[in-house]
């Protein structure tokens, strides 16, 4: 069955992340205020619809109280945003997902009980830093505190070694979860899901691993 999504602002974000939705299987709603922003996306949702997403009456008619998973995406209208959080937790949607744009929108966010509060600028910048100061960082996420999921350019000191004689966990202190590479034969991308200790490193391996920020650092740096 596919997730029933509703994504509530359809700015660069909101439609980047309801055509995502769709491209993962998901049944998405797209609403906004503005008819150009909804026209632009209807043929890409199963439902888009120009609409004030302050009215309660509106919302309701559209379905909203059925969706497991609503996003409050409106970025500049900070009373919309609150008011639209409002209106979702009253009645009762499993998930809200809103968009801050500050640490003190986030605060006001969560007071009321919005269950995922993200900031796309913050996060992106942030992940955008490491990846510049870390030469060898392909991508990275923070998964909670103090802990990373990142994929790592294999150096070159490790071309042609096993994951054995690497020995990552003892000398980074870090799970290797996959190896993700071009197979040379098709030019297709492969995943080597919990590689075994034979497995050698090949040029252009990305190397995917969790563990505490310092420790993929350190790998990153390496």
């Amino acid at each position: 069955m596919k997730r029933k999504v509703a994504v509530i602002g359809l700015g660069v974000f909101g439609r980047t992340l309801a055509r995502e939705l769709v491209r993962l299987g998901a049944e998405v709603i797209a609403i906004d205020s503005q008819r150009d922003l909804v026209e632009e996306i209807g043929d890409d949702v199963a439902l888009a619809v120009t609409m004030d997403s302050t009215d309660e009456r509106a919302l309701l008619a559209q379905g909203i109280n059925n969706m497991e998973t609503v996003v409050v995406a409106i970025g500049r209208n900070l009373e919309a945003n609150l008011l639209t959080t409002a209106i979702l937790k009253e009645k009762g949607t499993p998930q809200v997902v809103v968009r801050a744009a500050t640490p003190l929108q986030e605060k006001i966010l969560r007071a009321l009980g919005a269950d995922l509060v993200i900031n796309p600028e913050s996060e992106a910048a942030t992940r955008l830093a490491k990846r510049i100061v870390h030469k060898h960082l392909a991508e990275v996420y923070t998964l909670s505190s103090g802990f990373e999921l990142a994929e790592i350019s294999a150096p070159d000191s490790f071309v042609g070694k096993t994951l054995a004689e690497l020995d990552l966990r003892r000398r980074f202190q870090v799970n290797l979860i996959a190896i993700r590479r071009i197979d040379p034969a098709t030019d297709r991308e492969i995943f080597d899901h919990l590689p075994g200790g034979e497995t050698k490193i090949e040029r252009g391996d990305l190397l995917i691993v969790v563990g505490r920020e310092r420790h993929v650092r350190a790998l990153a740096t390496s």
